[in-house]
């Protein structure tokens, strides 16, 4: 019993100084994983490949209602603190981007999680090649969860109660 309740206060301790941002709901989620492979199956964020794509030359956009777009920085680790204003995006392994699409500090509501209906991202992957990332948010009684996620206009990620978990992923195909 007592082996229990330390077990379970050790938990709350570290929930709480993870999680030291201001509550405004229950966030199930704001990470898209996405790979990005070409066509013949190799990653290209696999830097052994040779026509693999670039962490430095990779920069994440994102759209505002005015019309702006702001850059979000690429994170060093895919666990920066909810207090990284720059929370954009980071590397993972195996080859995987972690994609944020909300700022978890930010003066722009349209990029708040807790009130924002649809993200929108521009991604930059060097040389030229940019692709669009919308991603809807699902709000209800307090849940926050990322619903569709379109790619390049595209259906890439059912809403999460199709695809039955909140983490959306998917892989995209790029020629190079």
């Amino acid at each position: 019993m007592k082996k229990n309740v330390l077990m379970l206060f050790v938990l709350a301790a570290i929930i709480s100084i993870n999680c030291s941002c201001e509550y405004t709901g229950t966030l199930l989620g704001d990470t898209i994983l996405l790979e990005v492979h070409n066509t013949k199956g190799q990653s290209l964020l696999d830097s052994t490949y040779a026509g693999a794509l670039i962490e430095d030359s990779i920069k994440v956009y994102r759209l505002l209602n005015s019309g702006d777009t702001i850059l979000s920085e690429k994170s060093q680790d895919r666990l920066t603190p909810c207090t990284s204003p720059q929370r954009g995006f980071s590397f993972g392994r195996p080859n995987i981007i972690y994609f944020h699409c909300s700022e978890a500090m930010t003066s722009h509501e349209e990029l708040d999680i807790f009130t924002a209906s649809r993200i929108t991202s521009y991604v930059y992957w060097g040389a030229g090649d940019m692709d669009t990332i919308v991603a809807n948010v699902y709000h209800k009684g307090g849940i926050h969860v990322l619903n569709e996620v379109y790619f390049n206009g595209n259906l890439v990620v059912e809403g999460y109660k199709k695809r039955k978990h909140t983490q959306p992923r998917f892989r995209i195909i790029k020629d190079r």
